[in-house]
């Protein structure tokens, strides 16, 4: 389960620093991306055991 206070994005920044945040990202940490400022998404970084799990399906 993810732990630590998540960022909260406006999607126009989110999209536009789509690849930098994605990258930024460690094993199990997350932002949430926030429409007309109500929140929406929540993107969570895959751990290496996920990654794993997923690539066997």
């Amino acid at each position: 389960m993810p732990r630590g206070k998540a960022r909260i994005l406006d999607i126009r920044f989110a999209q536009e620093n789509l690849e930098e945040l994605v990258d930024a990202l460690k094993p199990g940490e997350w932002f949430i991306i926030a429409v007309n400022g109500r929140t929406a998404v929540k993107a969570i970084a895959l751990t290496e055991e996920e990654i794993e799990q997923l690539s066997k399906t």
